[in-house]
């Protein structure tokens, strides 16, 4: 086999190993919004819905609830609904994800 050709199959190759990377990371959980942005997330809505007023939410207890989620639902199924969660702007979008 000549270099070139084995240069163009080596190439060929490497694409096929770089989704594994991804696939491995999602299984690990490391994507995705971390519990404790997602409950600064939760209480700005609360408090905008709240119209200014404090909204009553325990920082700590809203962690370790989602933390509790995150280990339940595993890695991409946390990505996903957290993205949604992060991206929702009423506790009603936020309530559908």
């Amino acid at each position: 086999m000549s270099a070139a050709r084995a240069g163009v199959l080596a190439s060929c190759a490497m694409p096929r190993r770089l989704p594994l990377v991804f696939v491995c990371l999602l299984a690990l959980g490391g994507c995705g919004p971390s519990p404790s942005a997602l409950c600064d997330h939760i209480a700005e809505i609360a408090r905008a819905e709240a119209k200014g007023g404090e909204a009553p939410l325990d920082a700590a207890r809203c962690a370790s609830s989602l933390e509790r989620k995150r280990e339940q639902w595993g890695g991409a199924a946390w990505s996903k609904r957290a993205s949604c969660m992060l991206d929702a702007q009423s506790l009603a979008e936020i309530d559908a994800c």
